[in-house]
């Protein structure tokens, strides 16, 4: 291999570090952005009623923002690996917490790509369920409650799977700060913003909807200020 050619397959590979730096820095913010905006707002529809039947009126009247807001949850959820990556890319490669930090960084990925699926089938089926039951009297008698009450609590008042899913996500993200912290590649502050910020979001038991807004607003604020200082980084790379 000539001096040029290998001078250029380095140009072109720092290029694309530089490139994959830039995405996962906007990552890091649109993913609780996102989320805080999305589902932590009136943007998401409410299904609130005293009956399951009133519930599904409430989710069949907005099914349509219903539809958009899962989906951009979705898509918010895929970047959670970004961010995910994000963070692990601030740990060395080598060394006693490497391993920690791959692993913490495979159980995030994993867990963000089962999130944006899960929020996929509710955009994709719930919607849409919703508003063809509400547009059948047989379907909201009240002899029918069992059959709804189930289909409340699997659609949003219960969603376990998706609740497991974003738990692990946030470890994920919990844990990578706190070893860029012992790496010395995140601030202190940091690390406990966003340790905070997820310790309320677990506290709210709501899967990133709802009032963890709060806990996210201070993900959001740790994860904006590591990404402006990866941005930095690449600037004067």
């Amino acid at each position: 291999m000539s001096a040029t050619s290998g001078t250029t397959s380095a140009a072109a590979g720092l290029d694309a570090a530089m490139r994959a730096q830039r995405g996962h820095a906007a990552c890091l913010v649109l993913f609780p952005l996102l989320f805080l905006v999305f589902a932590g707002t009136d943007v998401h529809p409410d299904p609130s009623g005293d009956t399951a039947a009133d519930q599904v009126r409430a989710v069949a009247a907005r099914a349509g923002a219903w539809q958009v807001a899962h989906l951009v949850l979705a898509a918010a959820s895929l970047l959670g690996m970004g961010a995910v990556l994000g963070l692990h890319s601030l740990i060395p490669r080598s060394g006693r917490l490497s391993v920690a930090a791959a692993t913490s960084a495979t159980l995030g990925v994993a867990a963000a790509g089962l999130a944006a699926g899960i929020l996929l089938m509710e955009a994709a089926l719930v919607g849409p369920s919703a508003k063809a039951c509400a547009a059948t009297s047989a379907c909201l008698a009240s002899d029918n409650e069992p059959f709804l009450g189930e289909f409340a609590n699997r659609s949003w008042n219960d969603v376990a799977h998706l609740s497991y899913a974003v738990g692990t996500l946030l470890f994920s993200l919990a844990a990578l700060a706190v070893l860029g912290w012992v790496a010395r590649s995140a601030r202190p502050w940091e690390a406990v913003a966003m340790g905070v910020g997820i310790v309320g979001i677990y506290a709210t038991n709501t899967a990133l909807h709802g009032d963890a807004r709060y806990g996210l607003a201070f993900v959001l604020v740790a994860s904006a200020s590591i990404a402006l200082r990866m941005e930095r980084s690449r600037q004067h790379g």
